[in-house]
């Protein structure tokens, strides 16, 4: 228990940026296929990344806003010994159960509700539709311009805001906008629409996004609403701030061309 309320509320600002393995499933699908041969390393940098941010935010938000107090930290560890492979599976079993019942099930509503809004309201007769006139369309050009800096289309930013119901939706979000069916088609659309510099900017924001709904219901619940939202605002900018510096330092080694390669 962290007594000081000045600590409790810089951890509840910074512990959202602790990647999750929701937002590793992102990396995990789409590292790979644009930076093949440097896949671990891109990966590495980026959760390395987040921790860099989790560092410097802390250092600027305990000299800003929590200059006032300073406490240590003491916590006591448990025990430690050699777990069993029985104790191992029924924990592995309990946690996919559970993530097949809860968020496999959100995936699906939400992929649904995607769908929905990416084929309405449908064309007058004779008319052709297309996805851009859809309301999902509509709403993701209205935002377009943010992702102008990093050549970002609107369907990469109707995945990253999709992203705040659940990371995991991301990209079955992915898949509706691109017309894929399955994961790996997914990814290979991409590769011949979005360049490697895109893609890193975009997993960029998706590491340091405002986190999924359940986290912030967490945040305003134990820091309040007024600190809940600056939470959510500082790290939506610092997210756009990084993908846009990121997509910038990309570019200068040639990477924002489709096809092109580390």
């Amino acid at each position: 228990v962290i007594e000081s309320r000045s600590a409790r509320l810089l951890t509840i600002l910074l512990l959202p940026l602790v990647p999750c393995s929701a937002r590793l499933i992102v990396l995990a699908l789409l590292v790979p296929a644009f930076f093949s041969a440097y896949a671990a390393g891109v990966s590495v940098g980026l959760i390395a990344l987040n921790i860099a941010v989790i560092a410097l935010l802390g250092l600027v938000l305990s000299r800003l806003l929590f200059k006032d107090e300073r406490q240590s930290f003491v916590m006591e560890l448990p025990r430690y010994s050699m777990p069993s492979f029985r104790a191992v599976g029924l924990s592995v079993w309990t946690k996919l159960k559970a993530f097949l019942k809860d968020a496999g099930t959100m995936i699906v509503v939400i992929a649904l509700v995607v769908w929905a809004l990416s084929v309405l309201p449908g064309g007058s007769q004779g008319e052709a539709f297309t996805i851009h006139d859809s309301y999902l369309g509509q709403l993701g050009r209205f935002f377009e311009p943010l992702g102008r800096p990093m050549d970002m289309d609107w369907r990469l930013i109707v995945a990253i805001f999709t992203g705040f119901i659940a990371k995991e939706v991301v990209i079955a979000t992915l898949g509706v906008l691109y017309a894929a069916d399955g994961d790996l088609a997914v990814v290979a659309t991409m590769q011949q629409e979005i360049s490697p510099a895109t893609a890193l900017s975009f997993l960029v924001i998706t590491m340091l996004f405002i986190p999924c709904v359940g986290t912030v219901a967490a945040m305003n619940r134990e820091a309040g609403t007024r600190w809940t939202l600056f939470g959510c605002a500082l790290l939506a900018v610092v997210s756009y701030v990084f993908g846009v510096g990121i997509y910038q330092l990309a570019a200068m080694i040639g990477l924002d061309q489709v096809g092109s390669a580390l």
